[in-house]
């Protein structure tokens, strides 16, 4: 199986995909060719980078995704669900957002006391490769092409908790209540993944945040102190 970027005489294969999904959660199917094709002809969709298509050894198309500035639509077709073909599109989304994800999150919480900025191979490694890491309940906000916003979130399938691994809002668009809708969104995610409670770690230094969770319906489960000293070197140190 590999994946690549679909050209337009794949679009009937595509339809397949895109018809077999709608009958098989909906009952009826809405798309049609001319709707593919539309949408690739879009000016705000490059094929080439903006979709890609999971194709077996023998050149047939069963699953495709797009990212748009409305969403991510990925259809997997029903014969070949439970192989990891959505999970690959997913990741890849996530991929092609790596490097703004990671600029994202250097500048709002650079004025943070303590804060320590990660190369991009560590941010990719900490977050987004991390073996909790959910693509299909992590969120952006975006304003035209640029990412304003992000929520990073991770499944702990055995205790059914979606923890919030990373939420972050570019410092030029804070106070729109853009935290809040990630959350919001992030949460109904959590719920329609059979998930009990939502989770997610704070300092409690950071009164900004604070008042986003607790807008947001949650509440301090239990607290970390972290007591320091500095320590002077004695007069037989070497």
């Amino acid at each position: 199986m590999r994946l690549r970027a679909p050209v337009p005489d794949d679009a009937p294969a595509v339809l397949a995909v895109l018809v077999a999904r709608e009958m098989a959660d909906l009952g009826m199917a809405d798309d049609a060719l001319g709707d593919v094709l539309d949408e690739w002809r879009g000016s705000d969709l490059d094929l080439a980078e903006d979709a890609r298509a999971a194709e077996t050894p023998d050149g047939g198309i069963v699953a495709y995704v797009v990212v748009r500035r409305p969403g991510t639509l990925t259809a997997v077709h029903p014969d070949h669900e439970g192989r990891g073909i959505g999970t690959r599109l997913l990741d890849w989304d996530v991929v092609r957002d790596a490097v703004s994800l990671h600029a994202l999150d250097a500048r709002s919480f650079a004025a943070n006391p303590g804060y320590a900025a990660e190369s991009l191979r560590e941010f990719c490694e900490e977050h987004l490769e991390a073996h909790a890491f959910d693509a299909s309940l992590s969120r952006v906000a975006e304003e035209g092409e640029d990412i304003v916003g992000f929520l990073i979130a991770r499944r702990w399938e055995d205790e059914a908790v979606g923890y919030v691994d990373l939420l972050a809002v570019d410092p030029d668009h804070q106070g729109r209540c853009l935290g809040t809708a990630l959350l919001g969104s992030g949460f109904a995610a959590f719920a329609s993944a059979g998930l009990r409670e939502a989770q997610l770690g704070v300092d409690s230094n950071n009164p900004r945040a604070l008042k986003v969770y607790e807008r947001a319906g949650m509440r301090v489960s239990f607290r970390y102190d972290v007591y320091e000293r500095p320590m002077a070197a004695s007069a037989g140190a070497l």
